[in-house]
């Protein structure tokens, strides 16, 4: 399917609205230069801080749904007499953890 291999249209126009948007981001005159990265990242949603991975939302989606998804995360489970905080990372199995 063409939509696994390429980014949403979208979200690419407000990636490039971000970097035209920023001050003298094309000013080459004392020879600083823009890089564009390309990278794979793996297993980073295991790891990843909260709080950091709501920053990141918020700059595709609407700050209230980034919240709800961040906050879905920052629980304590609970199992017979064992307890768990999550305090980094994400738990798999929720509905939208392929999104992230």
């Amino acid at each position: 399917k063409p939509a696994d291999s390429e980014p949403a249209p979208l979200l690419v126009y407000k990636w490039c609205q971000g970097i035209n948007n920023l001050t003298d981001v094309w000013d080459t005159s004392e020879g600083q230069c823009v890089v564009v990265l390309e990278s794979k990242f793996e297993n980073v949603s295991q790891k990843v801080d909260l709080t950091l991975l709501n920053r990141l939302l918020r700059l595709i989606v609407d700050h209230n749904i980034a919240d709800y998804m961040t906050a879905k995360n920052n629980i304590v489970i609970n199992y017979k007499d064992m307890n768990h905080t999550n305090s980094y990372g994400l738990i798999k199995g929720l509905q939208f953890g392929s999104f992230v």
